[in-house]
């Protein structure tokens, strides 16, 4: 087995590499196999300013691309974007490259994040090579991400959030769908450099996509103070991702995200959608649990490592 960077090898092998890959990856907030991703998928990454071929790799069995590590280096810290493969031996192989690598360029610490809106989420039971395969570099995998999901002819007719709005209408508080103009209005407001919630490539492309119809706000005394919406390139699917919900924070105690929640579900039942999905981290899924979903899979997205 022979392993080279992308500076070595074309971008068809990376691509021919994640084709033979069922280990999970988050695109554009959507969870799905690595083998779904394409041609465009490759040239976004490879144009991409966190992308470095000389820190990504590719292990080749038989003159066939089988495995997959794309990462960068942030100061003193390698991150790690995609890590895949059909084979555990070439898992292995691109991993140690990149540790040898990483430790060159005097990296002191090891991090997985994304390479802007893709990046690597090895299921923790079903991914076993891969989380196996950082396991045994002692990588800490720390909490997980979770996948909630609802099947909305299960949403309850009633809720505890449904008393707490009411309750919240009389302080004047109003969650509603947005106005038209008030598209602008949320992108603008709740810009990254406000609220540190999104890279700014996710919020550009998140506030690119929003609709008054798919986006829920809050206003009290005129003003909004609260939003979530839905990833807009995900309406045409029948269980489109609900993005984050945004209360500011001296509102935080009203409870209004669990009313942002409930409308955002009502919503997509009155659109005649089937469910609603949502990626969370493990400790926010109490928050989606009592708002009717249930966790699916759990995936691996903030793992670390010291580097020696």
């Amino acid at each position: 087995m022979i392993v080279r960077d992308l500076y070595r090898c074309p971008p068809d092998d990376l691509l021919g590499a994640m084709a033979a890959c069922e280990q999970t990856v988050v695109r554009w907030g959507v969870v799905q196999p690595a083998s779904a991703l394409g041609e465009a998928d490759v040239a976004y990454l490879v144009a991409h300013p966190d992308f470095d071929p000389a820190l990504s790799f590719v292990a080749f069995e038989g003159g066939e691309p089988v495995a997959f590590l794309a990462s960068r280096i942030e100061g003193e810290t390698a991150v790690w974007g995609l890590l895949g493969g059909s084979d555990e031996h070439g898992l292995e192989m691109v991993l140690a490259d990149a540790l040898d690598r990483w430790r060159d360029e005097g990296a002191t610490r090891a991090r997985q994040g994304p390479i802007g809106l893709l990046g690597s989420a090895p299921r923790l039971a079903e991914d076993a090579q891969a989380i196996g395969v950082l396991r045994a570099k002692d990588f800490d995998l720390g909490a997980p991400a979770v996948e909630m999901a609802i099947e909305l002819k299960r949403l309850p007719s009633s809720s505890p959030a449904d008393t707490r709005e009411e309750e919240l209408r009389r302080k004047g508080y109003f969650v509603r769908d947005a106005r038209p103009d008030e598209v602008a209005v949320v992108a603008r407001k709740y810009h990254p450099r406000h609220t540190g919630l999104l890279s700014q490539e996710e919020w550009n492309v998140l506030a690119r996509h929003l609709r008054p119809d798919t986006l829920v706000v809050c206003d009290h005394r005129r003003q909004i103070i609260g939003f979530t919406a839905f990833l807009g390139w995900t309406l045409e699917t029948d269980a489109p991702v609900l993005g984050p919900v945004f209360v500011e924070q001296v509102h935080r105690d009203t409870g209004l995200d669990a009313v942002f929640l409930r409308h955002a579900l009502r919503m997509a039942r009155e659109a005649g959608k089937a469910g609603v999905r949502v990626i969370c981290d493990a400790a926010q899924t109490g928050f989606y649990e009592a708002g009717g979903m249930a966790a699916g899979a759990r995936f691996c997205r903030h793992a670390t490592l010291e580097l020696d």
